[in-house]
């Protein structure tokens, strides 16, 4: 099945001309390709290569501009899939491509919150991965999509999305995928408001982190023990509990040495567990964090969209001057044409 195909739009004229140059420096063997030529691996490898590239350019820079770049690649391979000649093996190894980009799609798509966009690529992930025969790519595929629904809204949805996930997962997922995706699962049952099954994916998550973390392997390459205890800090505040949230926020946060993304996404579930511990100051204190690293650093609606968040939690407190302050520089970093803002 091509992965590509809910794509209407394909590449054509001077965009394919310009994506084939970015990607692999010359155009002929790929044109070629496309009317029919005989793929070898080498040019599968400068597909994988580029997309390892991209993925470590939105850990640094956010989605921005970054989804119009992958969306093209998603769109190219599509087209080599479709009219390209391969082997059988190169032909697994340009799905299990095609996979990977459409993953990374998915997540330029979710953070710069275009959730339609995000939930078609992830599911054209999960049919190119079953294509491959790589599981692995398709549980984490599903992974997203779970988390992406409680995001959103639909934790039951999310839950579903947890159970075909982890029914899939056994002997496939690196141990740090296996923990992200019951971090995952915990935060949908928090939003169900089952704690005793939100304790149980949390000890699982830890369990799965700890046998793993000498291992920096699969997609999950990033996840540390400081991404661990502020994603638990996340999870208990979406629970109900400011207390446990802000534990291990803090703790997540003192020694976090990762994405300025990730610490501005840290930072605002952390000013917003301050809020509901009636500590207005501090938790202005540290959206300004946030802000500064919105402002000079990254680009992400999504991360954006928890100052919005944060901005409704504090209008309680909207007499103090700190709140004042905050509310006028989050205000210039939003904008006030926004339709999402409050």
């Amino acid at each position: 099945m091509d992965p590509g195909r809910q794509h209407s739009h394909l590449l054509t004229g001077t965009a394919l001309d310009t994506t084939i140059r970015e990607c692999f420096g010359e155009t002929e063997p790929v044109l070629a390709a496309l009317q029919g030529e005989r793929i070898n691996s080498s040019l599968v490898e400068i597909i994988q290569k580029r997309t390892e590239a991209l993925q470590h350019l939105d850990d640094e820079m956010g989605s921005g501009d970054l989804l119009n770049t992958v969306s093209a690649d998603v769109k190219l391979v599509a087209n080599l899939l479709r009219n390209a000649s391969y082997s059988e093996e190169i032909g697994q190894l340009l799905f299990r491509a095609s996979a990977e980009l459409c993953h990374l799609a998915g997540w330029l798509a979710f953070d710069s919150n275009r959730h339609a966009a995000a939930q078609s690529y992830w599911l054209a992930g999960l049919r190119a991965a079953h294509t491959a025969g790589n599981r692995a790519l398709g549980v984490v595929s599903l992974a997203r999509l779970c988390d992406q629904a409680t995001w959103v809204g639909l934790p039951q949805d999310a839950l579903q999305l947890a159970q075909a996930a982890q029914s899939r997962s056994k002997g496939v997922l690196s141990d740090r995928d296996g923990a992200l995706l019951a971090l995952f699962s915990a935060q949908a049952h928090a939003r169900t408001g089952d704690l005793q099954s939100h304790a149980k994916a949390l000890n699982q998550a830890t369990e799965l982190f700890d046998r793993g973390k000498t291992k920096v392997e699969g997609h999950a390459y990033w996840l540390d023990e400081a991404h661990v205890s502020c994603l638990v800090g996340r999870s208990f505040l979406v629970a109900g509990d400011p207390e446990q949230a802000l534990r291990h926020l803090n703790l997540g946060l003192e020694s976090y040495e990762g994405y300025p993304r990730d610490r501005a996404e840290y930072c605002s579930w952390l000013a917003v567990a301050y809020v509901r511990q009636r500590d207005a100051e501090q938790a202005c204190a540290t959206g300004d964090q946030a802000i500064s690293l919105l402002s000079d650093q990254v680009s992400s609606l999504r991360t954006m969209s928890y100052l919005r968040d944060l901005r409704r939690e504090l209008k309680p407190y909207q007499q103090e001057p700190c709140v004042r302050e905050f509310t006028e520089q989050a205000r210039e970093l939003l904008g006030t044409g926004n339709t999402q803002e409050s």
